[in-house]
């Protein structure tokens, strides 16, 4: 069963959202991140961009992956090498 981590993502750079996304490398499809965009106060929808879910692993590694859009959510299962 995967582990959905939800989070509130305003596009005010100084806010954050001080949730914490835990993965072990090796799960296969069991982590989702779903980021729900906002502009202040108001839902954020981007328009002619792509969306990317990017991490630095514990050993140094980075990791950049496609997301999913749809309206103001953005959503990616993360890979096995996370």
């Amino acid at each position: 069963m995967a582990k959905t981590f939800k989070f509130d993502l305003n596009m005010d750079k100084q806010k954050r959202d001080p949730n914490i996304v835990y993965a072990r490398v090796g799960d296969t499809d069991s982590v989702i991140v779903q980021a729900s965009l906002y502009d202040g106060e108001s839902p954020h929808t981007p328009t002619g961009t792509n969306a990317f879910f990017e991490c630095v692993c514990p050993n140094g590694a980075s990791v950049r992956q496609s997301a999913t859009k749809s309206g103001s959510l953005v959503s990616v299962t993360l890979a096995s090498q996370v």
